[in-house]
């Protein structure tokens, strides 16, 4: 996202114009690790995931909402085979994506 673009949004919401900047979606609960800390991963079921068509739906409203960033994560987002897919479904609609991972894998 280029500065002038977020310096805008940022000017628009100290003006009153309240718009959510920033999303955190978990793509996925499943986790390629057990940590004693963390009961994500025993929620997991890649049949309960989201498939990217029907993110984009989502991820047309959230721009709509005014979110520039979106980050996504979980569970573990490196899991999901389709993950390429679910990043274009925000990255085309221009958000810029970062994804939160443990960098296992």
């Amino acid at each position: 996202m280029s500065i002038l673009r977020q310096a805008t949004t940022v000017l628009g919401a100290r003006l009153g114009y309240v718009r959510p900047l920033y999303v955190h979606y978990g793509v996925t609960h499943r986790c390629n690790m057990q940590c004693r800390m963390c009961v994500v991963w025993k929620e997991g079921n890649a049949a309960e995931e989201l498939a990217p068509a029907a993110i984009r739906p989502m991820a047309d409203g959230l721009v709509e909402a005014g979110v520039r960033m979106v980050t996504l994560g979980g569970g573990e987002p490196f899991v999901r085979r389709d993950l390429p897919d679910v990043v274009a479904a925000f990255h085309e609609r221009g958000s810029e994506v970062r994804i939160l991972t443990n960098g296992i894998g």
